[in-house]
């Protein structure tokens, strides 16, 4: 009957106690960081709707599932503060261990995760959010065979730095936000399988310490890469060799990307609408992409504003919208640029409708008939005097059915005369004092206005 007894309470227990197994997910806590629950407590949120939760949780990993058939939101209270390790096995394939919002949640006492196991995840997105005390993740593999979004897994976890080279994200489709902001991370990513990823936007941003080799993917299926690198002011890594034959948006993707500077003249541009803010603050940036495609080009705003771009660099492109590109009427950010002997190019452009917002000529630039739109070396008209504060003359060797027009250092025209003789006379005083283009014809003259 003893025996009996001995037996019942072994059988009976033993729902409770499992030897530690590999397929089970576990995760490190520490009590005492900031969170929703006090020094000693942890709260795991099984809150996700339309996922069915049935949960074993073992509290610290001692091989004793302390709570068994688990369905919702649960708090656990360890006495004393300490870090834990909870083994959890059972149903739970959408996790969500971190949070958008301070102090509704525990996500400050994640500092690990220790292994994937065996669970089929379902959707990994969100699931590290703002996990502001997270380190690092473990080297087995997650099954991710039926994921198709990391959107935001890891963003604001600043400290975090874990290997994710191994995953499987062959069928991911969505990778936006997912380092946002993981000020820390910088590991190899140069196995990942690219090629199903459509959406892509800032999936590095703010990853400050982010710079690792990502030459060797294969974007070939991605529309959106907007701000991909926005912030991230470390990376200088080649994507030259990128396909990238869908893309329609790079939006601010290099923006205030302070150290890349790296050859772009391979990447295919050829279906990208939005350029828009793309090299904006990225004071490195110095390379020649006078020959992307434009062809699709719509949004161009803020372009190169404040980049490290060359007057040389710029003159290239200048010269090159003008050959290929004369009829698309884009307006340019460039603010900070220089032009010299792109300037012909750049006032053809502006006669075509192309704006631009904020480039000068550089001030030692000295005009040649090449530079000059292929002028004559004959004098068509004389200006008097230069500089002028007021009235300036115009003496004009013959009278042809041209206008006479007048432009600022943007390249913006701001007066048209039509000459009814030989001598004309305008007046600049509502002018602002600065450098100013008269064109007659073919030729164009320098004018002051002091």
């Amino acid at each position: 009957m003893r025996c009996l007894i001995i037996l019942f309470l072994i059988l009976g227990g033993f729902s409770a106690w499992s030897q530690q197994s590999s397929t089970d997910f576990l995760f490190t806590i520490k009590t005492d960081n900031p969170g929703l629950t006090n020094s000693t407590s942890f709260r795991l949120n099984l809150n996700q709707p339309n996922i069915n939760y049935l949960v074993d949780i073992d509290w610290n990993n001692d091989g004793v599932f302390d709570t068994l058939g688990v369905t919702n939101s649960i708090t656990h209270n360890y006495l004393t503060t300490g870090n834990y390790t909870i083994r959890l096995k059972g149903q739970f394939p959408k996790l969500l261990l971190g949070d958008y919002k301070t102090n509704q949640s525990d996500r400050s006492k994640l500092i690990s995760v220790d292994q994937w196991g065996n669970q089929p995840w379902t959707d990994v997105s969100l699931m590290f959010i703002n996990c502001d005390s997270l380190l690092t993740t473990p080297l087995d593999t997650p099954d991710f065979s039926r994921i198709w979004a990391l959107g935001s897994m890891f963003a604001g976890a600043e400290k975090f730095d874990g290997p994710v080279n191994h995953w499987d994200v062959s069928m991911v489709t969505t990778t936006n936000v997912m380092f946002y902001g993981a000020e820390s991370f910088n590991q190899p990513m140069d196995n990942w399988d690219v090629s199903s990823i459509v959406f892509a936007s800032r999936m590095f941003a703010h990853a400050k310490s982010f710079n690792s080799s990502l030459n060797n993917w294969n974007l070939t299926s991605a529309i959106d890469i907007s701000f991909m690198f926005e912030g991230a002011t470390s990376f200088n890594q080649s994507i030259n060799s990128w396909s990238t034959p869908v893309c329609t948006s790079m939006f601010s993707m290099f923006l205030e990307a302070h150290n890349y500077n790296r050859p772009m003249d391979s990447l295919d541009v050829s279906n990208v609408i939005d350029f828009g803010r793309m090299f904006e603050n990225a004071s490195s940036f110095n390379q020649d992409i006078s020959n992307w495609d434009y062809s699709g080009a719509f949004g161009m705003r803020w372009f190169l504003d404040n980049s490290g771009m060359s007057t040389s660099n710029y003159d290239a492109l200048l010269q090159s919208w003008r050959t290929n590109y004369l009829n698309r009427n884009l307006n340019v950010g460039a603010l900070g640029m220089e032009y010299c002997s792109g300037s012909a190019a750049r006032a053809t452009l502006v006669q075509s409708g192309w704006q631009f917002n904020g480039d000068t000529l550089q001030s030692n630039c000295t005009f040649t008939a090449d530079h000059q739109l292929n002028l004559k070396t004959e004098k068509d008209f004389y200006v008097y005097p230069n500089p002028s504060e007021g009235l300036i003359h115009l003496e004009l060797e013959r009278i042809q059915s041209d206008k006479i027009r007048i432009y600022n250092s943007f390249g913006q025209q701001v007066a048209e005369i039509m000459p009814e003789n030989k001598m004309v006379i305008i007046n600049i005083t509502h002018f602002d004092n600065g450098l100013y283009f008269v064109q007659y014809r073919n030729q164009i003259s320098k004018l002051v206005k002091k």
